[in-house]
């Protein structure tokens, strides 16, 4: 017994909006928790004597190491897209118009030769 994959369509442009939806998920998420992270410094700089100097620097740091894990993480979606492209029966749009030229050129061919 076969096992018969449905193919479908997608188009290049749908996959990069939610990539893109999905990176400003994650900025939102960044910028919540920078904002989180702000209050927390300035209630530890009260309470042990930090300076505002010092909290500033942790928040850049922080801030810094937080972008350069997005752009790790976007880096793993992207990867992960295109992996599970290439393992689904999904057909990107470009490639199915190729293909469909392509089968109306042969039809063409062969009507020639009959």
């Amino acid at each position: 017994m076969s096992t018969k994959q449905k193919t479908t369509i997608i188009d290049q442009k749908d996959i990069d909006r939610v990539v893109e939806q999905a990176t400003k998920l994650g900025l939102g998420l960044a910028i919540i928790s920078k904002e989180a992270l702000e209050r927390t410094i300035k209630r530890v700089t009260k309470k042990n004597g930090v300076s505002e100097r010092e909290a500033k620097a942790a928040v850049a740091s922080l801030v810094a190491e937080s972008k350069r894990k997005e752009k790790q993480l976007e880096a793993k979606v992207k990867s992960a897209i295109k992996n599970a492209k290439s393992k689904s029966p999904v057909v990107a749009k470009k490639e199915a118009e190729k293909l469909k030229s392509e089968i109306a050129r042969l039809k063409k061919q062969l009507k020639k030769k009959k």
